[in-house]
């Protein structure tokens, strides 16, 4: 029931907000990067999930006929979604825990938990990354194509944001988080 050409407005006006990039993360403390993730990415990959989801099947549905490609990305984005799912309840009731508790006590058992789930989440965000990778590619960077409708419009310009933040997150896990913690772990 949501008007497609006011979201395409608030779409448009998101991309007027500048970006924070004064941010040093290398400075921030574990616990503080922990929270900040949960509370930017988690809370925004929620959020979106069943958004996209929702509408990568729609115009697939709808447009999937003359743009085969669509159906693919429907499908894909789906495992996508199936895995951040999983992923994100792992990193928040499992890593993040076990990093604050070594924070805080140094115990081995949370070393050893660390250690193991970082190499299983590092492969987990490069099946995400190439997924999204490949998104991209198979949609052209997100050119819409004259039959295009303002679902289609707004479902791309979803998947864009979508891509653009999971950069970021994976970017601030795999290069900051991951390799602070692993070394707190030694």
């Amino acid at each position: 029931g949501l008007d497609p050409l006011e979201i395409v407005k608030k779409l448009i006006a998101l991309e007027q907000i500048p970006v924070q990039i004064n941010q040093n993360f290398k400075e921030w403390k574990l616990d503080f990067l922990c929270e900040h993730i949960m509370k930017t990415h988690h809370v925004y990959v929620l959020k979106t999930l069943p958004e996209l989801v929702f509408y990568t099947q729609k115009i697939a549905s709808v447009h999937g006929e003359h743009h085969p490609e669509l159906i693919e990305v429907a499908n894909l984005f789906a495992r996508v979604n199936a895995e951040l799912l999983q992923h994100l309840q792992n990193e928040e009731e499992v890593l993040f825990p076990a990093i604050l508790k070594l924070m805080a006590t140094h115990s081995s058992e949370a070393k050893e938990l660390i250690i193991s789930e970082i190499a299983r989440m590092q492969n987990e965000h490069e099946f995400a990354g190439e997924t999204i990778d490949h998104i991209n590619e198979l949609t052209q960077n997100y050119r819409i194509p004259e039959d295009g409708c303002n679902t289609y419009r707004v479902t791309f310009k979803l998947l864009e944001q979508f891509e653009d933040d999971l950069h970021i997150h994976v970017h601030l896990e795999n290069n900051i988080l991951y390799p602070k913690a692993l070394k707190l772990a030694e």
